[in-house]
This record gives structure tokens, C-alpha cells and sequence, in this order.
């Protein structure tokens, strides 16, 4: 949860969420749930497609926050307890963190790896100008754990009784997810983090499928990190900003979105999801909002992203399999380049 504005605010401005309000006690606990299900469909799509992917990280199934996210200390009295600075937010069913029994609240106090042993507490390098950097090294040492083959021992705390937990990641694409807690409808990909934004978590559930539609949204982000797009874009010096709009820019981008939407098909097919729901999410989105801010000639019109959508769908029953996961036909290839 990345919390870009006080929490308390953003609920009022932008806007109520799917569920009803008396539902939770806090709106911190509303955006706890809704994060726990951006975690689940993110563990769906990373582990299901770990098969296709050349870069994987361990996927344990805990959510974290860190207490220097809450710049409101007060604030979050009575809802988290962090009896050490970082503590489980979610649990994924049928993760490995489910497995061992973790529970939201745990309070991870060191983990140990291989012969390495880390304590939370002293992971402070660098803290004062990212809050989520206790995460992200908790995050590369289940990476670290995974590439070896090793499990990792966590030292936890719950009401505060000290507890030793064992479990080992699961292989997963290299990419984490997060909710952005900021106004107007926007995902984005940078290669490694997956990030959507409140309102258009808000928009996708709610429709009737809603999970099958955020997690067409999610995979279409994903999709952009598989396919290593910020890092084609970078080799051939794609500009950004109001560049995109001039020159090769926009045809390159474009070539990378209808790629993603392509290759979304496949990634949602193997972590269980119904394709088509992305078919579903651009009707409705074209129709209820036009083309919005993808109407520089770097995305394809709602209609055409449809089509192309069904057209992929149509290859899955005939694709050939690795380990379990369907291939589509961009990755038995070499990536093409952007021309």
C-alpha cells in the first residue's frame, strides 16, 4: 500500500470503493482488503507464468507495509499493531505464507536465508528517503532464497509471542504489485513493480466479473515486464512525456501495448482467469470514457484492442505447453524489435 496521500483523505476525495462502508472499522482496513486482492491476482499471474519467464523471484504470498509508510502515526493507532516495523498486511490463499500458517499482523522481527541472517530492525540504510525500502530487501532476500533453492526461516512476532516459521517461495515472475493512492484512472509497468491506482481498482471491481476485469487490467501491465518493454523502449532512445507524440515514438509505444494486450490473453488463460473478461473491461471502458489520455496515436482505439484480444483468445486451445503453462506464440521466439 503505497500511501501517496493521507489515507483518511483520499477514501472522501476519490471516491467510495465497491464495498460498503460499515464493512470495515477504518478506511485502513478497507484499502488492507483491497490491497490483499491486488496481492492475490498479482501471485496468480507471477507464479502461474513463472514457466515463461527468464527473470523469477520468490513469491511467498505476504503482503507487507512498513511502519514509515504512515507518516500519521497516530492515525494507525488501534488498527496495525507493528510490534516491529514491518508487519504482514495480507496473506494470498494458497500461498506459501497460507501454507505456514502466517496470519495478517505478524510482525517480522529477522529472517534467515542460507547462512545469512537479517534483522528488521536494522534495515534502515536509505529509509528516510523511501519508505518501502525495508520491503523491497525483504523482497530480493526470498528472490535470493528462491535462485539458491533454499527456504527461508522468518522470526515473527503475534500478540507479542516469538514465533520461528519455515517456508520456501514459490518460483514467480520478477515482478511485485502495488496500489497507488492517487486520483484519475492509471496503471503503469517500469519493469519490475506492476502499480495501479485506487480509482481504476475501483472502476474494474466494479463491474459483475470485477476480479476477472482488474485482473485483465493487472495483466496488461504485467505483460509490459515479461516482454522487457521498458527496456526495448530504452534501447531504441523511445522519448517520454510529450515526446512520445513525435516521430518513431508513438508507433514504437504502440507496437509494445498491442503486445501486452496480445500476450495478456495468455497470462490470465494460465492463472486461471477468463480472457475474455479483458474483452469485457475495453467495451466497457471505451464506451463509458472514450479514449481518455491513450488518444496520442500510442494505443490502439478500445474496438481495435477488443478485436485483436478475440483473436488471441481463438490460439489458446491449440498452443503448445511448458510445464504446465500454455506458450503464446510471441515468446518462442526472440522478441522482435521496434521499428
Amino acid at each position: 500500500m503505497r500511501a501517496l496521500v493521507p489515507l483518511l483523505i483520499a477514501i472522501s476525495t476519490l471516491g467510495p470503493t465497491p464495498a460498503a462502508a460499515s464493512q470495515y472499522a477504518s478506511p485502513y482496513h478497507e484499502l488492507q482488503a483491497m490491497d490483499g486482492q491486488l496481492a492475490t491476482i498479482g501471485y496468480r499471474l507471477a507464479t502461474a507464468n513463472a514457466p515463461l519467464c527468464e527473470r523469477l523471484d520468490g513469491a511467498t504470498g505476504l503482503q507487507l507495509h512498513d511502519i514509515a509508510q504512515y507518516g500519521d502515526r497516530e492515525a494507525i493507532a488501534g488498527v496495525f499493531a507493528f510490534e516491529s516495523p514491518v508487519e504482514v498486511e495480507a496473506v494470498v490463499p494458497g500461498s506459501p505464507g497460507a501454507a505456514a500458517a502466517i496470519v495478517p499482523g505478524d510482525a517480522l522481527v529477522a529472517l534467515h536465508h542460507d547462512t545469512q541472517t537479517q534483522r528488521i530492525d536494522a534495515m534502515t540504510e536509505g529509509l528516510t528517503d523511501d519508505p518501502y525500502t525495508r520491503i523491497q530487501r525483504i523482497a530480493d532476500a526470498f528472490a535470493a532464497a528462491t535462485s539458491a533453492g533454499h527456504p527461508v526461516t522468518l522470526d515473527l512476532l503475534r500478540h507479542g509471542r516469538p514465533l520461528s516459521i519455515t517456508l520456501t517461495p514459490a518460483p514467480a515472475c520478477a515482478t511485485r504489485f502495488q496500489l497507488l493512492i492517487e486520483k484519475g484512472y492509471d496503471a503503469g509497468a517500469d519493469g519490475r513493480m506492476v502499480s495501479v491506482n485506487l480509482p481504476l481498482m475501483q472502476y474494474a471491481l466494479g463491474a459483475p466479473d470485477g476480479e476477472g476485469q482488474l485482473a485483465a487490467v493487472v495483466a496488461h501491465e504485467f505483460a509490459h515486464n515479461v516482454l522487457r518493454h521498458r527496456e526495448r523502449l530504452n534501447a531504441v532512445d523511445i522519448k517520454r512525456g510529450i515526446g512520445r507524440m513525435f516521430g518513431k515514438n508513438p508507433r514504437r509505444i504502440r507496437q509494445t501495448e498491442e503486445e501486452a494486450d496480445r500476450l495478456s490473453v495468455w497470462l490470465l488463460a494460465n492463472a486461471g482467469y477468463d480472457p475474455a473478461s479483458a474483452i469485457r473491461f475495453w467495451e466497457r471502458f471505451g464506451r463509458e470514457h472514450g479514449e481518455g489520455l491513450i488518444s496520442d496515436g500510442t494505443h490502439a482505439r478500445w474496438k481495435e484492442r477488443a478485436k485483436a484480444i478475440d483473436e488471441e483468445i481463438a490460439r489458446l486451445p491449440t498452443a503448445a505447453t511448458r510445464d504446465g503453462a500454455k506458450v503464446p506464440p510471441i515468446l518462442t521466439q526472440p522478441l522482435p524489435s521496434l521499428k
